[in-house]
């Protein structure tokens, strides 16, 4: 179990330095409501507690660090900005999604084999083909509540 912790820990540090680095401290540390020093410190190495992970990530926007938050292999879809309040417009944004998705899975599997540039390419198509499904559920859920929703999976 304390290998599991350690893991954890060590992949939140290392998540501190990746996101902060090029970025003005001082303006996220203020958007996060802590010091300098304090945001300083965790980039400096002192161990970055999980519960203002949220923080970070609302004050930077960086999916990264919701990615460290989980168990490597899980996928972690980047919000989306809007409304959907339209099923038939969601599910037809849906259905282009996945078929641009499945049209760049197609062209790289054409040779045999995946190059990096290719799987960067499919995991972004993929993910947007996940996240504007997850958009169909909720202006599902919308209609069947009769109400608008704000989408947000942060």
């Amino acid at each position: 179990m304390d290998k599991l912790k350690d893991d954890f820990q060590k992949r939140l540090n290392e998540m501190v330095v990746q996101v902060m680095t090029g970025r003005d401290v001082k303006e996220i540390a203020r958007a996060m409501g802590l010091s300098f020093w304090t945001l300083y410190k965790y980039i400096e190495g002192q161990d970055f507690p999980a519960h203002r992970a949220e923080l970070l990530y609302r004050a930077t926007g960086d999916v990264r660090v919701l990615q460290a938050l989980v168990p490597k292999g899980v996928l972690v879809v980047p919000p989306r900005a809007g409304r959907v309040s339209n099923v038939y417009d969601a599910a037809a944004n849906h259905a282009r999604e996945t078929g641009e998705a499945g049209a760049v899975l197609m062209d790289a599997l054409r040779d045999g084999q995946i190059s990096p540039w290719e799987a960067a390419a499919l995991r972004r198509e993929w993910e947007e083909a996940i996240a504007a499904g997850f958009d169909v559920m909720a202006a599902c859920e919308a209609v069947a509540g009769g109400k608008e929703v704000q989408l947000c999976f942060a």
